[in-house]
């Protein structure tokens, strides 16, 4: 991706606009069966597994082990990764990071200096036999939040579930349902991006005329 990024940047094309997936992460499936297909379509109901069942304890450690070394390994070493996994905890008080756009840095016309997260429109928790529906006007919704406008509230980017409300359940599935608002993610300013073009243009000219002066 970074490589078609440089590519596109470098013929002078709008690399942020034709890469714009809306996506933030990649999900990648692996098929651990080679008959998954037709097992999803529910053409077949038995599927047949690459790997034996009959050792399905060893062939997870295998798994897990080669995870480990392939994708972990390189990644946790990283400065700032541990302190990033950990502001995604299940355990109280319940927070979940976002990306941060600031509203000044994508509106010119735009005074607000806040740090916007996410706008929910609602939050579900959901347990076995229980479900509590939290609006976007709950008063308790204030830790990670700023006030409520509209039919949403922003989080700052870092939103705490109330814990009091937690409370009544063993395990919980939280639902976050977001609101659809004009605000965008910023990208690279058209202008910005023409002032770095003209200049590659000018440095390459220069070098150009600098290597006939040589001829």
């Amino acid at each position: 991706m970074r490589k078609l990024r440089d590519g596109l940047v470098e013929v002078g094309l709008p690399a942020n606009d034709l890469l714009k997936h809306g996506n933030s992460r990649v999900v990648y499936g692996v098929p651990l069966a080679s008959n998954f297909r037709e097992v999803l379509l529910g053409l077949d109901k038995n599927p047949k597994y690459y790997l034996s069942l009959k050792k399905a304890l060893k062939q997870t450690e295998l798994l897990a082990e080669f995870w480990r070394k392939r994708w972990l390994a390189g990644r946790i070493a990283r400065e700032g990764i541990i302190e990033e996994v950990a502001k995604h905890a299940l355990s109280y008080p319940i927070t979940h990071g976002a990306r941060v756009i600031l509203p000044a840095e994508v509106e010119t016309s735009s005074l607000d200096g806040r740090s916007l997260g996410v706008a929910v429109e609602r939050i579900a928790l959901c347990g076995p036999g229980l479900r509590i529906e939290i609006g976007y006007d709950c008063p308790a919704l204030c830790d990670g939040f700023h006030e409520a406008e509209g039919a949403h509230r922003w989080s700052t980017g870092q939103g705490s579930v109330p814990e009091a409300l937690l409370v009544s359940f063993g395990g919980v599935l939280i639902e976050v349902h977001l609101a659809e608002t004009e605000m965008r993610y910023g990208l690279v300013a058209p202008a910005a991006a023409s002032t770095a073009r003209s200049s590659k243009c000018s440095s390459a000219k220069q070098r150009a005329g600098t290597q006939k002066g040589h001829r």
